[in-house]
């Protein structure tokens, strides 16, 4: 039995539903908390413990959790508390014509871009690669980074995990 879990996290309530077969098998609504982890994991707590009494008999499978928040929605439209990142691509010599957040708008683009690399490596949306990583490259970047003031970072790579891994590595 696989179910997927949708989690929002309002000003006041989250909420949170567990879907089998497109329809809800568990619900919750807790106070939202000043940690929204806190509070997110309260109404996942109660949905889980919905679960595991309601199919007792079945072998539950969570595939997926989404969650969906008006705090990250409010940070942007109000330019308040937002962490600048820095962005690496890893593209080869394949999607550079549009740099990071260039389609952003200014005040918001200065807020959230603390810069951006190009770096030799990385894959097509079709799984083919584009060109092999270049892991000196990487540790330079990943050393500038660090430099910088760079703590923590999120590494995206949608068809190779590989150049994940190498990146998160680095860090």
């Amino acid at each position: 039995m696989k179910v997927c879990i949708g989690i929002d996290v309002g000003g006041t309530n989250t909420d949170a539903v567990a879907l089998y077969d497109r329809k809800v098998v568990a619900k919750s609504k807790k106070p939202t908390t000043s940690s929204i982890t806190l509070g997110v994991r309260n109404a996942l707590h109660s949905v889980l413990g919905q679960l595991t009494e309601n199919f007792k008999d079945r072998n539950v499978r969570i595939c997926r959790v989404n969650i969906g928040t008006t705090h990250f929605l409010n940070a942007v439209l109000q330019r308040k508390n937002l962490a600048a990142v820095t962005v690496v691509r890893l593209c080869g010599s394949a999607s550079r014509a549009l740099p990071p957040f260039c389609d952003f708008p200014k005040d918001l683009r200065t807020a959230l871009s603390s810069g951006y690399y190009f770096v030799e490596g990385g894959y097509e949306f079709n799984g083919k690669e584009i060109e092999a990583v270049n892991r000196d490259e990487v540790l330079q970047v990943i050393a500038e980074m660090k430099q910088k003031g760079m703590h923590l970072g999120d590494v995206c790579i949608d068809c190779n995990t590989l150049y994940g891994l190498i990146l998160i590595v680095g860090l």
